[in-house]
């Protein structure tokens, strides 16, 4: 069975998450095809969306922009909230640092689940992409408003028409020496195209988050 087969099958069968995945997979392999798959993929999020407002609890991602370091504990602190009233998880990658490795030690012992995956610099995009399509959720809530964060926000709205919240406990413009954000219009005014993807959480990115 091809992928477009397993797809089509799983929308017969109403298994539309699998069916949303399938025909995401599909466009991220060979984007020629969407305009063949374009009607069954949103028949698909219509159908899903319907199935899950019918759900008796909803689904909650609690998203972190960094989970190696100590903000990662705003993260959790925001799932604890959700835990009595939701499916909840956090998800979030582990970005390099000089210091540090691997998930913030004090979420090990964590009873939510947790998907914390390393970043791969310029590729994080595309990870985020597979992340997002493995962890389906009806509701988003974003710890901190780092360009991390903003782009799972952006995919779970695409992908799984997800309510987004942005959680603003500090703007991080301190933690990389700005005092002023940056406004995107500007930015490529100024500059034609955006910061490498490899910086997303360095000075611009933050500043334009």
């Amino acid at each position: 069975m091809t992928p477009l087969q397993a797809a089509n099958a799983a929308l017969r069968e109403q298994r539309h998450d699998d069916a949303i995945r399938g025909y995401l997979r599909i466009l991220l392999t060979t984007p020629t095809l969407g305009q063949f798959i374009h009607t069954n993929l949103q028949l698909a999020r219509r159908r899903y969306r319907a199935a899950r407002r019918q759900a008796e609890r909803p689904r909650v991602q609690v998203c972190g922009c960094d989970l190696a370091q100590n903000a990662a504990g705003r993260a959790h602190t925001l799932a604890q909230l959700y835990e009595p009233l939701a499916e909840v998880s956090i998800l979030g990658a582990i970005f390099p640092h000089p210091n540090r490795t691997g998930l913030w030690p004090p979420l090990g012992a964590s009873r939510i689940p947790i998907r914390a995956f390393p970043a791969d610099g310029g590729d994080f995009p595309a990870q985020a992409v597979l992340h997002v399509l493995d962890q389906p959720a009806d509701l988003v809530h974003l710890s901190k408003p780092r360009m991390p964060n903003i782009l799972f926000g952006i995919l779970y709205k695409l992908v799984w028409g997800a309510r987004i919240l942005v959680d603003i406990d500090d703007e991080d413009l301190a933690f990389v020496n700005a005092e002023t954000p940056l406004h995107l219009e500007d930015y490529l005014h100024r500059h034609v195209r955006l910061p490498p993807l490899d910086e997303l959480t360095k000075g611009d990115w933050t500043r334009l988050g």
